[in-house]
């Protein structure tokens, strides 16, 4: 259930849904990382993505869907050894 007709612009549908929209644009949205993602060769068709930062996962390029979050840097502090 992780697959949306764009023609139709229907909630996710099941396999058997597939095979009515099988001549439709669908998009297939994919866990990376934890997160929402599509693949580019999927999103670039619709949208023009030129403009997002894309990642590799599993050798394949992928947008996500939301923002990640940044981890913050956690500065240590200096440790100087003194023999």
């Amino acid at each position: 259930k992780n697959r949306f007709c764009i023609d139709c612009i229907m909630g996710p549908l099941c396999p058997l849904g597939l095979q009515e929209h099988a001549d439709h644009r669908t998009l297939q949205i994919r866990k990376a990382s934890h997160f929402d993602a599509v693949r580019i060769v999927d999103i670039q068709k619709l949208v023009d993505i030129s403009q997002i930062q894309t990642y590799v996962i599993n050798s394949a390029r992928i947008v996500f869907l939301l923002s990640r979050p940044q981890h913050k840097i956690v500065k240590e502090a200096s440790r100087v050894c003194r023999s």
